[in-house]
């Protein structure tokens, strides 16, 4: 199932959804603060634009695609798991296994679509948006998780341009604390990309470089995003 409108929201239409609940800041965009400043004017076109999208009706109230879209926005701002990959942003629902939240940002900080979805369509997402998910494995990947690189090899890493072919990971459990980079019980950041046929891991916090097996790629993000591995029930 997915949010019955395909439209794309500004911050803007974003906050006056979750109105009723005074969010300030909702995950993946910029806080509301950011907007109050600038005065109504910013909320009253904002309001004028959820009607043209038919979110609202002409006296104002909710339509039911608009009842459904805000009780989608509430579970994403309430989600306790929030998972990073380049330009998506999911939540994991509290109340459904088989279902994720996706804010997709289309225009840094100014558009974002919004999304509820299928946990097998948003796999499919992601193996069409990131190809190195699904790239063969090397002949001895089998063997190991991850291995440390040669001194060569992780000052090559630190420097390489992986062109498009990556994949760019961030994790935070927000109701850990302390809430700090330095806290990887709250806060995870990973690079991977291929060089020289090897599936290289950067752990961004650490600056740490590893080469990886493509089942440690896998297995982090399947756990993070808690998605059914091939032949879960």
């Amino acid at each position: 199932m997915t949010v019955e409108t395909m439209d794309t929201f500004t911050p803007v239409e974003l906050y006056l959804l979750l109105a009723p609940f005074e969010v300030k800041h909702i995950f993946g965009i910029p806080d509301k603060m950011t907007y109050l400043l600038k005065g109504e004017d910013v909320f009253a076109e904002g309001f004028e634009m959820l009607k043209t999208k038919g979110v609202i009706n002409d006296t104002g109230n909710l339509t039911d695609g608009g009842g459904f879209l805000i009780d989608s926005l509430v579970e994403y701002y309430q989600s306790k798991k929030y998972i990073r990959l380049n330009q998506l942003m999911f939540a994991i629902s509290e109340k459904t296994t088989n279902e994720i939240f996706v804010m997709i940002e289309i225009k840094p900080q100014k558009e974002y679509r919004f999304e509820r979805m299928n946990k097998i369509h948003a796999l499919a997402m992601i193996r069409e948006l990131f190809p190195i998910i699904s790239r063969e494995p090397g002949p001895n990947e089998t063997e190991f998780l991850k291995e440390e690189l040669t001194n060569e090899e992780r000052k090559r890493a630190s420097v390489f341009e992986p062109g498009t072919n990556f994949i760019s990971m961030e994790f935070f459990h927000v109701e850990e604390t302390p809430q700090e980079a330095s806290n990887p019980a709250f806060y995870k950041q990973y690079l991977s990309f291929e060089m020289d046929n090897k599936l290289i891991m950067a752990d961004i916090v650490n600056e740490a470089y590893y080469q990886g097996s493509q089942y440690a790629l896998l297995k982090l993000l399947f756990d993070e995003l808690e998605l059914p591995y091939k032949g879960d029930k």
